[in-house]
């Protein structure tokens, strides 16, 4: 017990632990740091894909309605349509028909250009209908004046308007879910004539985006400027109220990006402004923007541990390397605590203990030599005494005590 306190109170057991714990923090502080900011560069790089998928769905769709307006514009600016939308009432029903027939082909042919449409049909406010598909006819039983899509183009004033999804009930038994687009159709001189509408199948929009995906549960909804869902991938949800958004937020963010809280979930919202009323709104999981989380975890734990036994080698090495000078010193000074004074201690290690063996072999040559004078000075003492010692023993009857020969006797 005493040997291994003694062993914990040595200054190489202080100086690996001293190192090994500055070695220790200091890892541990650039892992903690490297993991944030390995995750936050992770994250970052997976914001940006978002954004850009984001982006790249929304010129998608933008392209999709930009050629519905197209269209419609075309049509908006077809005299023959204005001719016959300004008429009130026809006095030869020939030339209706011809008209009609000339109209219907016409609307006919954009029908056939693009199959995702429904439908395009021109309704005048004198009572007009035509459609592009000739076998359609009008429900009895609805007006329709008083659906949204007609109320809101004439209100839009020659602007176009889109839907959101809906099933539109004007044609005689057909009840499709389109998303319609409706413009308020005028003359040369600005009267009003009546209303075009487009319906575009709500299959090819579901089609274009019910398969991208930003992450394992990420995905992508469509919202109008009133706050209602165009597009979402678990709509039936939404419209029975088991799941909701963040639509309000997503209104007041224009385009950007922001983070919300739903189920216990943090999800970020990328929004894109669409420039005709709708909103592209991508949904990420944040836990899932780093999807190889653990592995980032696992490595830097994996290489946090390799650098800690390195660096407890490193530390044995440099302080054995430290220690041993001292060592040896040590283990010298106890031979000259024995009376061995002829020890030489190398000059080695580093500069202090090189300096300090240095002086240790200085004071252990001083001693020496000290050692080597107090002898020489007992002895030529001794000597000294000892002539003393016989020149108190001499008398004038003996005669010197160094003189050859008897002494000679008196007379």
């Amino acid at each position: 017990m005493a040997r291994l306190r003694f062993r914990f109170r040595s200054i190489q057991t202080h100086m690996v632990l001293a190192f090994t714990l500055l070695i220790l923090i200091t890892i541990l502080a650039m892992s903690i740091a490297s993991y944030y900011m390995t995750k936050e560069a992770v994250k970052s790089n997976a914001q940006v894909y978002t954004a850009e998928l984001v982006n790249q769905v929304n010129n998608n769709i933008r392209a999709y309605v930009n050629g519905m307006k197209d269209m419609a514009e075309l049509a908006a600016g077809s005299y023959v349509i204005q001719n016959f939308l300004s008429v009130e009432a026809f006095a030869d029903p020939e030339e209706e028909l011809y008209y009609k027939e000339i109209i219907s082909d016409f609307l006919g042919s954009m029908m056939v250009s693009r199959t995702d449409i429904s439908s395009v049909s021109i309704f005048g406010y004198n009572g007009q209908f035509v459609s592009g598909n000739r076998d359609l006819e009008l429900n009895p039983h609805i007006d329709p004046t008083a659906l949204d899509w007609f109320r809101s183009a004439r209100e839009a004033a020659g602007q176009h308007v889109i839907s959101p999804p809906h099933v539109q009930p004007v044609f005689k038994d057909r009840y499709p879910w389109v998303v319609s687009l409706s413009l308020e159709l005028s003359g040369k001189d600005g009267t009003k004539l009546g209303v075009l509408l487009i319906d575009l199948n709500f299959s090819v929009l579901n089609d274009m985006l019910r398969d991208i995906h930003l992450g394992p549960r990420g995905y992508l909804f469509i919202v109008d400027a009133d706050g209602n869902i165009v597009y979402h991938p678990q709509q039936q949800l939404i419209y029975s109220g088991l799941k909701t958004e963040l639509i309000e937020r997503v209104l007041e963010t224009g385009s950007g990006i922001f983070t919300g809280e739903q189920d216990g979930n943090r999800r970020m919202y990328i929004v894109k402004d669409s420039g005709f009323g709708w909103k592209i709104v991508g949904v990420a999981y944040e836990n899932e923007l780093v999807g190889n989380q653990r592995q980032i975890q696992l490595s830097i734990f994996l290489l946090g541990i390799a650098c800690i036994v390195i660096a407890v080698a490193l530390s044995l090495f440099l302080s054995r390397r430290i220690i041993q000078p001292i060592k040896r010193l040590q283990k010298s000074m106890q031979e000259v605590e024995k009376g061995n004074f002829d020890i030489h201690v190398p000059v080695s290690g580093t500069f202090e203990t090189s300096k300090l063996a240095h002086a240790f072999n200085i004071m252990v040559s001083k001693i020496r030599e000290l050692m080597w004078q107090i002898v020489q000075d007992q002895e030529q003492k001794r000597k000294s005494e000892l002539n003393a010692l016989q020149a108190q023993t001499w008398t004038p009857s003996s005669g010197w005590p160094n003189a050859t020969g008897p002494a000679r006797s008196s007379r």
